[in-house]
């Protein structure tokens, strides 16, 4: 079972609108700058998440939660926009050491055994964070590339990026 939580940044339509609208110098095929920053914001999640693990008698292995939690990038998303996840490998079954099996226990709660919610917190601490990230290495990554071809409408664009 895989535990997964979401988070969406709101009120980026205009960027999204206008990095449709950019050269092909900063969009690619593999996400281009908008996937790095989604990569970095994401990063600062994961980190969070593995940093604060509950320490419970009944999980004998944190090392193996800590290792289950991953970051990818999102398969199915539509075209012009990005997507990252942080999420909890569950693996096949109680052997498999490639995941840790338990996490929703640990996350939810079990039977008599309150929930932690530390996975959820850890995104809910570091969401604003991941935000300002995210926002700061899309505009870096945005202005570098209109400097190096020349394109002042570019590096307006990311100056508007960086106020958002």
């Amino acid at each position: 079972m895989t535990v997964k939580v979401d988070f969406k940044v709101h009120g980026l339509k205009e960027l999204q609108k206008a990095l449709t609208q950019l050269p092909k110098e900063l969009v690619s095929k593999n996400g281009g700058p908008v996937r790095t920053a989604a990569m970095a914001a994401t990063l600062i999640i994961l980190r969070e998440a593995q940093e604060t693990i509950p320490d419970r008698d009944d999980v004998q292995n944190t090392e193996r939660l800590a290792g289950a939690i991953k970051r990818r990038r999102m398969n199915k998303v539509r075209k012009g926009s990005e997507g990252d996840q942080v999420y909890i490998k569950g693996g096949k079954n109680r052997a498999d050491e490639s995941g840790a099996y338990y996490a929703p226990w640990v996350e939810f709660g079990a039977l008599g055994k309150p929930p932690t919610r530390w996975f959820s917190n850890a995104i809910k601490n570091k969401r604003k964070e991941a935000t300002d990230i995210f926002r700061t290495r899309l505009a870096g990554s945005i202005a570098r590339i209109a400097k190096k071809i020349g394109n002042e409408n570019i590096r307006a664009v990311a100056a508007q990026v960086k106020k958002l």
